[in-house]
């Protein structure tokens, strides 16, 4: 069946992008696939991997704005309601979204994003979940301002403890996902030597696990716990390696807004 054959193809893709494979080999395979599905006029997949291929090419650096999601000039979302109007493509594109608002340092976009997604986000049980869990959680933390602190460390905790059920499927997937967000707390709660421990651990883990998307993310993190804490040295010592972790995922874009916005800063 081909259909079958192209929506395999594009959670596959899918995966791709939630293990930290290499964007740039990402975007081209996706492009291959998104060309044929065209060519055949198979439509949902194509809708799905049109997601995910503007997902890579914005990290990538091919794009204009990097928080938003257009294909072929038009905006995807407008373009999914008036062809499919699918919810499964919402919850998509706004996972896409928030998570691009959120490596890009817009928390408020981040924290829009994240309510749309909610009002379509899947209610199955299997690893997307986590990692909806796992990025809800750290919007949450890094926009809240000092009305939504408490509402946001609450909403973490529980998450926290969602994600530990997680390890018992897969130390391997999920380990450095409840570290990094351990290390968020303990940096939303003042425990400073606790958070660097933990990001330490959550930096360390994703390496081994060759997760390098999210050991970028601790690493950028544990840059910004320095910098607030008054250590800028230090601080920019951990921004160099989230730059470099970006570049070997193939986050040309995110690595050089890294760069621009922080490590010159630092020094």
């Amino acid at each position: 069946d081909v259909e079958f054959a192209f929506a395999s193809a594009s959670f596959s893709a899918l995966l791709g992008i939630q293990s930290g494979s290499n964007l740039q080999s990402l975007a081209n395979q996706m492009s291959l696939y998104s060309g044929k599905m065209k060519e055949m006029n198979v439509n949902y997949p194509f809708t799905c991997i049109q997601v995910y291929e503007c997902f890579v090419r914005n990290l990538v650096g091919e794009t204009g704005d990097p928080t938003e999601l257009s294909y072929g000039g038009k905006d995807l979302l407008g373009n999914m309601i008036e062809t499919q109007n699918k919810t499964s493509l919402k919850n998509q594109y706004y996972f896409a979204r928030m998570f691009l608002a959120y490596v890009f340092g817009r928390y408020e976009l981040a924290a829009e994003m994240a309510d749309q997604y909610r009002k379509v986000a899947p209610k199955m049980i299997n690893p997307r979940l986590a990692n909806q869990i796992f990025y809800l959680a750290l919007i949450a933390l890094a926009s809240a301002d000092e009305e939504a602190k408490s509402e946001a460390r609450d909403a973490a905790a529980v998450a926290l403890t969602e994600l530990e059920g997680w390890l018992g499927a897969s130390q391997w997937n999920f380990a450095h996902k409840v570290k990094l967000l351990k290390a968020e707390i303990a940096f939303h709660d003042g425990y400073v030597a606790d958070a660097a421990t933990l990001y330490d651990d959550a930096i360390r883990i994703a390496g081994e696990h060759r997760f390098v998307h999210e050991q970028a993310i601790a690493c950028e993190r544990c840059g910004v716990f320095y910098s607030t804490s008054g250590n800028p040295r230090i601080a920019g010592g951990y921004f160099t390696r989230a730059c470099e972790y970006y570049l070997k995922w193939g986050a040309k874009r995110k690595a050089s807004d890294l760069f621009q916005q922080r490590i010159s800063n630092e020094r």
